[in-house]
């Protein structure tokens, strides 16, 4: 208890309860199943949140890919939607969607706020952690059942894998990295 009242901010709301006004959360594995479901439920039942930032595995380009989870269970295609058919030209095969607030008005999208990150690399990380007030850890090598390196048949992965074991585990190094940033944003703010 006296730890706590020394790292943190004070978190009591006007009843004497914890509250997460004005607070930021930080979902690592945000486009997973649990961190997405996670993300929905803190976007919608905590609007008293100044923030909710998603981070998602960063994978080398600017891309989508795996952003589907995360954008399905937050709402984000809730809205007014226009999809081109699937004969027309690549152009106007495109599927979007408008913010409505009839049906997104609950929702807190505003709210939201999505960052791609390579939980292995500590800088990535501490730059993410920096001025959040807690951190919701779902992040993990996983693809499915399979571990990332036998998902992807990625060779240097399998090697690694084998090789050392904790070596390159979102489970390991990225909640050690984590807890790094963490620990040095605490720091930073006595």
């Amino acid at each position: 208890q006296q730890l706590d009242s020394q790292l943190l901010p004070s978190d009591e709301g006007d009843d004497g309860k914890k509250s997460l006004k004005n607070k930021r959360v930080l979902v690592l594995g945000a486009n997973g199943r649990l961190g997405s479901m996670i993300t929905r439920h803190l976007l919608r039942t905590h609007p008293e949140l100044s923030e909710v930032v998603a981070a998602v595995h960063y994978v080398g380009q600017s891309t989508t890919r795996g952003w589907g989870r995360l954008s399905y269970e937050v709402g984000a295609e809730d809205g007014i939607g226009s999809l081109g058919p699937a004969w027309s030209s690549e152009e106007e095969r495109n599927a979007s969607f408008r913010y409505d607030p009839r049906v997104m008005d609950g929702y807190n999208l505003n709210k939201l706020r999505i960052v791609e990150v390579e939980l292995l690399d500590p800088v990535q990380v501490r730059t993410i952690t920096e001025g959040v007030d807690a951190v919701i850890f779902c992040a993990t090598d996983f693809e499915g059942n399979r571990p990332r390196a036998i998902a992807s048949l990625n060779a240097a992965f399998l090697f690694r894998a084998v090789a050392s074991p904790t070596k390159g585990r979102v489970e390991i190094e990225g909640l050690r990295s984590s807890l790094e940033g963490l620990v040095g944003e605490v720091g930073e703010r006595r």
